[in-house]
């Protein structure tokens, strides 16, 4: 019997070795979700289509039925199958959750790789393949149960078959167009990038009549079948897509978003994918648009970066499905250097490189070992079987820190105080604060506290006030509330 990997190049199996491992290791580190539509709009699904939410606890998308029913069916199916088998932490069940979202998008990478390397030099494609698996937002991206990372991970697979688009499988028509329209299913935005691949595969290939129709089929095929699975979860004739899409152009029912101007993206990807790397990503992109105007990636990130610039709410996460098109952009435009260009001295690059290296390493680092999020979820364990819990909150801003009912059930006293209007002692054993409010707190309620449990470390907190230019989220800290002083006996 061969020993496992043994038709692989000795690279390639330390290579897939590391990336399932970062992943994994960030899987389990990055408890909670990067955003409240993360849980809300899939697990908070899947939670009452198991009949444990009612529906007046679900986010407005709901009644609406603008959001795909695929992730909340996934979610709902991994938790009977986890429970069945004895694993009730929901914890644990979420983790599972992340672990499935890790393999979909190292599947989709891998059929990236294979079908774009050959587009460039062979001592570009090393580090093509170690950006996909290194860059470093990436691993943190490609763990998440939203609607962005799945949407990403299937336009990849979309994408790396339209690649294929002159082999001589004749199924690559099939995948392009099924990975494409589950990728549009579960985030209508992605059709943006889809439509604009689509338009690429008939100006440029032009592969002819019938592979066209089989796209066209394809595309059908999985929107009936995604409609169907819509009506099944809410109940009614639906397809989540098309309300979507209507939604959008009529406005959101009762919710006003904050609006910012049309070049916002810009600056954030320079900030959020730190400098170095947000500058090289915005010169790559620019490189390859002069250079390479034909190129497949073109036509998928400048019509979505036209629509969501000309969009006035804007968020982020928005550009999450292109994430992974980055480290092919970064070699594409590296590959497309003038000959001037390449003549830096030697030294000079190095050390340029070995900058971006570093900082990349960096945060990996640090994506790698904490939660997403606000972290709040990380807490649960502290508060199991500890009676209530005081958050200290502004009560409108209560949504961003409480912990869902899926991770902690509501128990009978769990209050909202804002920290101004606490006026007398807490009347229950736990509180969740942030640490400058303690000492307010200490002084108005006569009680003292014992820190249980930190949203972060203080190294992470660093290096988060680093990344966010001071403007990030301060740690939460769970506290055990002691009515005397610190001689107060602990539980």
């Amino acid at each position: 019997m061969k020993p496992l990997f043994a038709s692989l190049p000795r690279h390639a199996v330390l290579i897939a070795i590391v990336a399932v491992l970062v992943h994994v290791v960030t899987a389990w580190n990055s408890s909670g979700y990067h955003s409240a539509d993360e849980h809300h709009q899939v697990i908070g699904f899947a939670q009452h289509k198991l009949g444990e939410l009612p529906p007046g606890q679900l986010a407005w998308e709901y009644p609406t039925g603008i959001r795909s029913s695929i992730q909340p069916w996934v979610a709902a199916g991994t938790m009977v199958m986890a429970r069945s088998v004895g694993l009730t932490d929901p914890l644990h069940q979420a983790f599972l959750l992340r672990l499935l979202s890790a393999l979909l998008a190292l599947v989709a990478v891998r059929a990236f790789v294979r079908a774009a390397r050959d587009q460039l030099p062979n001592d570009l494609q090393q580090p093509f393949i170690l950006l996909t698996i290194g860059l470093w937002f990436l691993p943190y991206l490609h763990v998440r149960f939203s609607s962005e990372g799945w949407s990403a991970s299937f336009l990849l697979l979309g994408l790396a078959a339209l690649l294929r688009g002159s082999d001589k499988d004749a199924r690559w028509t099939w995948q392009a167009g099924g990975a494409m329209a589950v990728a549009v299913l579960v985030r209508p935005s992605t059709g943006v990038i889809a439509a604009g691949a689509l338009a690429w595969l008939i100006v440029i290939l032009r592969p002819g009549p019938r592979p066209l129709i089989q796209v066209v089929l394809a595309v059908l095929l999985t929107v009936v079948l995604g409609a169907v699975a819509d009506s099944l979860f809410y109940g009614r004739a639906v397809l989540s897509t098309w309300n979507y899409w209507m939604m959008a152009l009529s406005g959101p029912p009762r919710e006003a978003f904050d609006t910012l101007p049309w070049y916002y993206y810009t600056p954030w990807v320079v900030k959020y994918a730190t400098p170095p790397i947000g500058a090289a990503l915005l010169a790559a992109y620019g490189v390859v648009l002069v250079r390479d105007p034909r190129h497949l990636l073109i036509w998928c990130i400048t019509p979505m970066l036209v629509v969501l610039s000309l969009v006035p709410h804007k968020e982020l996460r928005f550009l999450h499905p292109l994430a992974d098109l980055a480290p092919l952009l970064i070699v594409l435009a590296v590959a497309h250097l003038p000959e001037r260009m390449k003549a830096v001295p030697t030294l000079l690059r190095q050390f340029f490189v070995g900058g971006l290296v570093l900082i990349n390493l960096a945060a990996l680092t640090v994506v790698m070992m904490r939660p997403a999020g606000n972290g709040t979820t990380g807490l649960v364990p502290m508060m199991r079987d500890a009676g209530p819990v005081t958050y200290l909150i502004e009560p409108v801003d209560s949504w961003r820190i409480e912990v869902p009912p899926f991770y902690r059930s509501m128990v009978a006293g769990d209050t909202v105080i804002a920290p101004a209007a606490v006026r007398g002692p807490l009347a229950t054993p736990l509180v969740v604060a942030r640490d400058a409010d303690i000492a307010l707190l200490q002084a108005r309620s006569a009680q003292q506290f014992e820190p249980l449990a930190r949203t972060a470390t203080y190294w992470q907190e660093h290096a988060m006030r680093w990344y966010t230019w001071s403007e990030g989220g301060v740690p939460w800290t769970l506290y055990r509330v002691h009515a005397a002083g610190p001689a107060h006996a602990r539980d």
